[in-house]
């Protein structure tokens, strides 16, 4: 990649790079920002992320969307995790209902169909193949469990759909907000999380099955987990917001004051930007004006600001005051973060500029 930057200017050869690539692949090219400090180290960025780091729930957020587009009848809505999580409760019991949703749970079926099982007869009643409806529903001791516990459900009355249509249907029913929903998904999902970990030991050990230690276990884990995210809400606003970098005020001793602005082109991807630098007497020092390839305004004016930036440093100029009226500028100053990952070189390249002089910057009225 070397060949096609000017190690001069550290600008990319645009005619060079148009000349050996297509059109698509040559803009994307130009608009990656080039360190004008050497301060950025190359790496490999996923370019579905604002930062360039693989995000687990953006590659999900993508796996969805083919879903919706090639979607797949035998399976629940991509989007049920989403409710799913919502619900209050250890993220292992919302793993596990993701999994039983779309009948990834071990069941003796799902072994025997994979042929790791030899049988498939449910060790609860010994009688019918063990499927996760019938485990979790139909079963004699899953309806005992449910009729004994504070929900009092009837699961008998289920017997036409699956546990997952069930659950499709409770979760688009009851909305999470409302803390009497939140308790009932809670509840729910509590006890087919106990009914799963009962079976275990059922298999595991050889017992008998008791539904009553079943009824118990899950009450008892639905009252912790009542009273656990309960305390959690409400001692979750004392976050402690006080860590903020401080900032010089305007009133300091600035030997320049800059200026910048920028206005977006109609054409995809071209921004045009100007700075102007001053001195305190308003004289002027320099100025500048040229277009950019930004994705976005924000990362257009950064890009200003490090040109002025490396400017002021030649001319021998080390405290300055940026003054700009945008307010995403202000939030990438703050932040040390840009909204667009491909503007994280230029706040990398400020940061090496700035580490030896002070600066601010200052929404205003250009």
């Amino acid at each position: 990649m070397g060949d096609l930057i000017d190690q001069h200017t550290k600008n990319w050869m645009a005619d060079y790079v148009i000349s050996l690539f297509p059109f698509p692949l040559a803009s994307t090219i130009l608009q990656i920002p080039i360190s004008k400090t050497n301060s950025v180290q190359d790496k490999l960025l996923w370019k579905y992320s604002k930062n360039g780091e693989y995000q687990a729930k953006k590659a999900y957020d993508f796996l969805a969307r083919d879903h919706l587009v090639h979607p797949r009848h035998d399976q629940p809505q991509m989007g049920s995790w989403s409710r799913i999580r919502k619900v209050k409760v250890p993220l292992k019991v919302n793993n596990f209902i993701w999994k039983l949703m779309h009948d990834r749970l071990p069941t003796l079926l799902n072994l025997n169909i994979r042929g790791i099982s030899n049988s498939n007869i449910c060790p609860l009643c010994n009688e019918e193949e063990e499927t996760a409806t019938l485990l979790f529903l139909l079963y004699p001791f899953a309806r005992a469990c449910w009729h004994g516990s504070t929900l009092a459900i009837h699961s008998s009355d289920y017997n036409t759909i699956s546990v997952q249509q069930w659950l499709t249907r409770l979760l688009s029913r009851y909305k999470q907000r409302d803390p009497d929903s939140m308790f009932y998904l809670q509840a729910i999902f509590t006890t087919l999380w106990t009914i799963w970990n009962y079976r275990n030991i059922v298999v595991q050990q050889g017992i008998n099955p008791n539904p009553m230690d079943v009824i118990l276990t899950g009450q008892n884990l639905s009252c912790r987990y009542k009273e656990a995210f309960s305390y959690h809400n409400t001692h979750s606003d004392r976050f402690d917001r006080s860590t903020r970098t401080d900032y010089q005020s305007t009133a300091g001793n600035w030997q320049l004051i800059i200026k910048v602005a920028g206005t977006r082109s109609r054409k995809p991807y071209r921004s045009g930007i100007a700075y102007e630098a001053i001195t305190v007497q308003e004289d002027r020092v320099f100025f500048g004006a040229v277009s950019s390839k930004a994705r976005t305004i924000g990362g257009a004016l950064l890009e200003a600001v490090v040109e002025a930036e490396i400017a002021a440093k030649n001319q021998g100029f080390h405290q300055v005051l940026f003054l700009s009226d945008s307010r995403d500028l202000l939030q990438s100053f703050k932040k040390k973060k840009a909204s667009d990952w491909l503007d994280n070189t230029r706040i990398a390249d400020l940061i090496f500029l700035t580490q030896n002089g002070i600066w601010l910057l200052k929404t205003s009225s250009l």
